[in-house]
């Protein structure tokens, strides 16, 4: 496991900064937040499909790697159903050329909501995660702090190209739940 922090809330950094800041604070990796926001859009970025190869080359001679890229995609926001799809779409194949395991997803929907546009905001996007072998991981809040609920979205799925992000905060915070009940409804999804 490589201990590394997140860009999320870091404005006005560039990718040297952070890489750097990773170096400098003796961690081994950088997860990635909104890589197609402004500050990495441009053609130059050193995420866009034809730089990537570079940017993996330069993290290994660094020796820090990117673990996880962190969607911006809200999964059960139906009015945004189409968009969502794009985002994550663009998440998995972004993943893929830099060789990165994982991409995070959120569903920002209250405890309680009907997940049924999860269901299909992931019907969407998960043949192209498996084909790519790249995992998508539901992060366990909001709706997801109940996680009985997180487990029968993926039981229902039964993929290897999607697994459960445990949050410890909101399982236990939002919900009452123990460690213990969400090793019960998660196991081997963690």
């Amino acid at each position: 496991m490589k201990l590394s922090f997140s860009i999320r809330g870091w404005q006005g950094y560039t990718w040297e900064d952070f890489c750097r800041a990773a170096r400098d604070m003796r961690l081994q990796g950088i997860e990635l937040h909104d890589i197609h926001g402004a500050a990495f859009a441009s053609p130059e970025s050193p995420f866009h499909k034809y730089n990537a190869a570079a940017t993996v080359r330069d993290l290994f001679e660094q020796k820090l790697a990117i673990p996880c890229l962190d969607s911006v995609a809200d999964l059960s926001d139906p009015a945004k159903g189409q968009e969502n799809i794009a985002e994550i779409l663009d998440c998995i194949e972004t993943a893929h050329n830099l060789r990165v395991p994982f991409v995070r997803v959120r569903a920002s929907a209250p405890l309680g909501s009907d997940v049924a546009p999860v269901i299909a905001c992931l019907e969407g996007v998960l043949e192209r995660a498996e084909a790519r072998r790249v995992t998508l991981l539901i992060e366990t809040a909001n709706v997801f702090a109940d996680t009985a609920a997180l487990r029968d979205v993926l039981n229902r799925f039964a993929s290897d190209g999607l697994a459960a992000l445990w949050d410890l905060h909101h399982p236990w915070c939002d919900c009452g739940e123990t460690a213990e009940q969400t090793i019960t409804n998660l196991g081997a999804y963690i």
